[in-house]
């Protein structure tokens, strides 16, 4: 009886089957988001199983739910989403909603008109990370966001309304064309960087309601 023979070196390695797990986050492609917009154009913003059917099928590769569908389509697909920068305005009504609100980003949302729930409270955050970096001299965690969120809020407000008080007549003279001329009664740029005087605070010591104007106020110098 002939012995059997010993193979040597690794074993041939095999062929794995990729599975697809519905749900499973992905980057989305161009391609997948040119035919979610023609999907929408055929079967509105409701049916969104149905879309993610037949985003399947034509890609077959990776698998998409409706609900995934549905927020690619509401949070950046949407012709009526505004992507422009924030103004001050918006910023002001942004912080007023808040603190009237709390952190119901749908609700304020339909007073933001073409700011998505998602963008708001991406926008919310992240003045409030920078306002914290500007008082403390280092970055919040989470838990500390949520801890002095009531506090930063306010003391946020607190600098834009000083701002629009701060009023100055701004005119932006076109050279070229003297009728696209823009005047404006204050700077409307948003608050892209805070500018804090005074250097950390003992946040569990202080009343939210009452804050030194000199720890939380801004000081522009306008032109």
């Amino acid at each position: 009886m002939a012995k059997k023979r010993k193979l040597r070196g690794r074993p041939p390695k095999k062929k794995l089957n990729i599975i697809n797990i519905p749900g499973k986050r992905r980057p989305w492609t161009p391609t997948e988001d040119e035919v979610i917009k023609k999907l929408v154009q055929e079967n509105g913003t409701q049916q969104w199983a149905l879309i993610a059917e037949k985003l399947n099928k034509k890609n077959k590769s990776p698998i998409r739910s409706g609900k995934q569908c549905r927020e690619r389509w509401h949070n950046h697909l949407d012709s009526k989403i505004l992507k422009d920068p924030w103004s001050i305005d918006e910023e002001k009504l942004l912080f007023e909603k808040h603190i009237e609100l709390g952190n119901k980003w749908a609700d304020i949302s339909k007073y933001l008109q073409g700011r998505t729930d998602n963008s708001i409270k991406n926008h919310f955050y992240s003045m409030l990370r920078r306002q914290y970096r500007k008082l403390n001299g280092f970055d919040a965690n989470r838990q500390q966001l949520k801890e002095y969120d009531e506090i930063l809020s306010i003391a946020i407000l607190n600098t834009i309304n000083k701002k629009i008080r701060s009023k100055k007549h701004v005119v932006a003279y076109n050279e070229k064309d003297p009728y696209l001329t823009e005047s404006s009664d204050y700077d409307l740029k948003p608050l892209d960087d805070l500018i804090i005087t005074g250097i950390g605070i003992d946040f569990p010591d202080h009343n939210p309601y009452i804050l030194p104007e000199e720890v939380f106020m801004m000081h522009y110098d306008l032109v």
